[in-house]
């Protein structure tokens, strides 16, 4: 006996079996833990990335009221205050009345030389001297970052 060769072909096809509730339920659940674990590390990721721009930003700012100083051969004064999470800098020409302001964000702390720190004063002189001497410590909960000054300027001594 011949048969339909639309029965036929039906006879041919399989079926897949559809995923249970019980298989959705665990990809799902593999799905929400390995975001849950990405998460956290792009979130630590993200915080060390801040408090490291900050830290480059300090030192990108002192460093370039350094340079002005040697460059126009006139002293400047550097005032880095922190009010709550946000740090303010302003560099002042004393000789020209030159003065360019700065802010940032950001939950460090800052110390200088052991000490708790919420304005701290840099001299920068046309000699390329850097004044005070000591240690400036920016730090949060799991970062700490030091630089002996001034030293880390690359003080040329006469």
């Amino acid at each position: 006996m011949t048969l339909n060769p639309a029965i036929a072909a039906l006879k041919r096809m399989t079926f897949k079996k559809s995923l249970t509730l019980l298989e959705l339920m665990i990809g799902l659940v593999l799905i929400a833990l390995v975001s849950g674990v990405v998460g956290v590390r792009i979130g630590g990721a993200m915080e060390e990335k801040r408090f490291r721009s900050s830290v480059d930003r300090l030192f990108a700012e002192l460093e370039s009221c350094r340079r002005q100083a040697l460059a126009a051969q006139v002293d400047w004064v550097a005032l880095l205050e922190k009010k709550k999470d946000i740090f303010i800098l302003r560099k002042v020409c004393p000789e020209t009345g030159k003065e360019v302001a700065s802010t940032w964000k950001s939950a460090c702390e800052m110390s200088f030389n052991g000490k708790a720190a919420n304005a701290l004063s840099f001299q920068f002189a046309s000699s390329g001297k850097v004044a005070p001497s000591g240690t400036l410590i920016l730090s949060d909960k799991k970062r700490t970052v030091s630089w002996k000054l001034p030293d880390q300027f690359s003080v040329v001594e006469d």
